[in-house]
């Protein structure tokens, strides 16, 4: 799985959150050696945050790695970073997983919780919330997705308890034919909808 991460993170869209602060900061991964790799983010990011750890996502069009990493050193817009801890794999994805970050209302039973899409593939989308979801329970997510509001229904494929943060637990939720909401994502357009 190095190998794989390792080369993946030479040329990848990333996802970091900072389990200090729980901000969320995108970029493009390069020069990836061993454990070590750089990040060149969007916009400066603050050389306070040196020392700090951030869970990483990477991913391309099949599939998501993911790890956790210590911000090293900074320079401008470029971060250095080494892995310190194991790479793990999202669920295997057979479609399309773009990264996002959109708000949303979560409804299942009679409760009803704040939520953050992290990702939307063409048969579903990864979620965080702050309350665990029941593994094959069906919930309502209510949204505003390319400038439209969406209320979808899914079923819960996985949810996984997250170290810190505001956002508990990350799940998956399987909603076919999503495909249509994730063309206008794909590509650069969605670096456009992030804050």
């Amino acid at each position: 799985m190095d190998h794989e991460w390792q080369t993946l993170l030479n040329n990848a869209r990333v996802r970091l959150q900072s389990y200090h602060s729980g901000r969320f900061c995108y970029g493009w991964s390069f020069d990836a050696h061993g454990r070590k790799f750089k990040v060149f983010f969007a916009s400066s990011i603050d050389k306070a945050a040196v020392g700090e750890r951030f869970h990483i996502e990477a991913n391309d069009s099949s599939r998501m790695l993911m790890a956790d990493a210590t911000l090293v050193a900074v320079k401008g817009s470029t971060g250095s970073f080494e892995l310190i801890s194991a790479v793990r794999e999202a669920p295997p994805c057979e479609s399309r997983r773009i990264l996002v970050e959109i708000e949303a209302s979560l409804s299942f039973g009679q409760d009803k919780h704040d939520a953050l899409i992290v990702d939307i593939s063409d048969n579903g989308m990864g979620i965080l919330t702050s309350a665990e979801l029941e593994k094959k329970a069906y919930v309502t997510i209510g949204a505003t997705l390319v400038r439209k509001d969406y209320i979808l229904v899914g079923k819960v494929v996985y949810c996984r308890e997250r170290p810190q943060g505001r956002w508990l637990y990350r799940s998956g939720l399987y909603i076919p034919g999503l495909n249509s909401l994730i063309d206008p994502l794909d590509g650069d357009i969605d670096i456009a909808l992030l804050p």
